[in-house]
C-alpha cells in the first residue's frame, strides 16, 4: 500500500459511485415524504438540483435516476430535475410565495424571490435538456 490507513485514502471510483447512488436514492425517498412534510421541500429540491446539474462523481453512472439502466451518463437527468421542480413548486406554495395577499415584507422575509428564481431556472434548464434528448 501507500502507507495510509484505508479510511484516509479517497474512495475508489466504484465506492464513490455506490455512495452517490445511495445519496440520490435517499433524496428521492425524502422527496416522496415531502408532500406530508412541506417544510423539507426547498432543501430536498436544492439537493436534487445539484444532482440534476452536476451529476454525481465524474464519470459515474446512474441506475437510480434512469430506472435501472446501467451505464447511463451522469449529468443533467430529466427524471431528477422533474422531482426537483415539483419540490420547488411545493416550497413556493408552502412559503406563501404564490399568495397574492402576502405582504411585500413577508414575501422578502420568506425568500420568495430566491424560490421563484430556482423554479424558473430549473424549469428552463429542464426544458432545454428535454429538447436536447438523451
Amino acid at each position: 500500500g501507500d502507507g495510509q490507513p484505508a479510511s484516509s485514502r479517497p474512495p475508489t471510483g466504484s465506492v464513490r459511485r455506490l455512495r452517490d447512488e445511495a445519496a440520490l436514492r435517499t433524496l428521492l425517498e425524502l422527496a416522496s415524504v415531502v408532500p406530508s412534510r412541506p417544510g423539507l421541500a426547498l432543501a430536498v429540491a436544492n439537493a436534487l438540483l445539484s444532482y440534476f446539474w452536476w451529476g454525481a462523481s465524474s464519470g459515474a453512472t446512474s441506475s437510480v435516476a434512469t430506472g435501472g439502466s446501467e451505464g447511463a451518463p451522469r449529468g443533467p437527468e430529466p427524471s431528477v430535475a422533474m422531482v426537483a421542480f415539483e419540490m420547488q413548486e411545493l416550497a413556493l406554495r408552502h412559503a406563501g410565495c404564490v399568495d397574492r395577499e402576502t405582504p411585500r415584507e413577508g414575501f422578502l422575509r420568506r425568500q420568495c424571490p430566491f424560490r421563484w428564481r430556482n423554479l424558473l431556472f430549473l424549469g428552463a434548464e429542464l426544458g432545454k435538456r428535454l429538447l436536447e434528448g438523451p
